[in-house]
């Protein structure tokens, strides 16, 4: 196959026709998404999944946990790849519909996407549509996880663009506890995620304070309330990640605590004492809690390093790999 890759956008030419180019981080590959092959309107625009169907794949993508939504000026693969995501088709060759694939370029595809796969050492791939899911396990694949390809990587298949709301929610948790569970910083992460779901549903004098331990070796995470009268006020929970997916620091985790998701916990956060306080309007600290979050990308976890060296700039610090480069603003203070 002739490619000849354009020197500005994710351009490429395969046989003399331009399409996208296949998008790979220069480290370690976390996941794979998948297409059937790339729609002319992603074409014109340089990027991938610029259609309706694909905009809502990476929306529940990013509910998911496995990208995180784009910093302002950046778009969605450019994010996605800085935090170890690839992006790649069966087929190459842009068409406004699967029928105008032949059998040929899906059998052809399948062998070159396995290629690059193992090649990569891709670890997990996601498949927006049924047909690249289809085409690699060589069968029906329903929604949801299929039996792994050659023995070693995943391969999930998301639920169709106009899927009934239960079968989305069921895939995409079974995705995201496959994300959490598997990552180093999973149960950080959904904490945090968390968060910014009980922000989006009002609860905006909710803070999120993290630090590590002064020994370095855990993360710490203090949720509390800001009010008006007394800027941080009521502490409502405390953990560290040596408790592992145990929040409430009851001694009762088990096996089933690592299968919770973010909504599950921002639900459980929501029987805290005290948290009713919590609700009312911060757009400054939320808009700037959301910010941090895309900042540092799906993977890292913020905390703030209260033992600086002499000229250090203050700010929020991570840990993880992906962020945008360059540091990130303090906190706003409390009004």
């Amino acid at each position: 196959m002739d490619e000849q890759v354009e020197t500005t956008g994710h351009y490429a030419w395969v046989d003399g026709e331009r399409t996208l180019a296949d998008l790979w981080p220069k480290g370690s590959v976390r996941a794979a998404i998948v297409g059937l092959n790339p729609a002319p309107k992603s074409v014109d625009a340089g990027h991938y999944y610029q259609g309706n169907a694909g905009q809502r794949a990476m929306q529940r993508l990013r509910a998911a946990g496995l990208i995180e939504a784009p910093l302002d000026g950046e778009h969605q693969d450019d994010a996605a790849l800085r935090a170890g995501v690839a992006f790649t088709d069966l087929v190459k060759r842009p068409t406004v519909g699967e029928k105008d694939l032949r059998k040929a370029d899906l059998e052809a595809g399948r062998g070159e996407l396995l290629r690059k796969v193992a090649e990569k050492n891709v670890p997990l791939v996601v498949c927006v549509f049924r047909h690249p899911a289809k085409v690699l396990v060589g069968g029906k694949a329903t929604v949801g996880f299929q039996v792994a390809v050659d023995g070693v990587t995943r391969v999930f298949r998301m639920p169709g663009p106009y899927a009934a709301q239960s079968t989305v929610d069921a895939a995409m948790a079974e995705l995201e506890v496959e994300l959490r569970t598997t990552a180093p910083n999973g149960a950080q992460r959904a904490l945090l995620q968390a968060v910014r779901l009980l922000h989006a549903e009002g609860y905006g004098r909710l803070r999120a304070y993290t630090a590590m331990a002064p020994s370095g070796m855990s993360w710490r995470c203090f949720l509390r309330v800001e009010t008006e009268a007394a800027g941080v006020g009521r502490e409502l929970l405390r953990y560290s990640s040596n408790s592992g997916w145990d929040f409430s620091a009851d001694g009762r985790a088990d096996a089933a605590n690592g299968a919770r998701t973010a909504r599950n916990i921002a639900e459980e956060l929501k029987l805290l004492p005290g948290i009713e306080e919590a609700r009312g309007p911060a757009e400054e600290h939320v808009g700037w809690f959301d910010g941090l979050m895309r900042h540092i990308g799906p993977v890292a976890v913020p905390y703030e390093d209260w033992d600086r060296y002499p000229g250090e700039e203050p700010g929020p610090r991570w840990e993880g790999e992906g962020a945008a480069p360059g540091p990130y603003p303090q906190a706003p203070k409390p009004r």
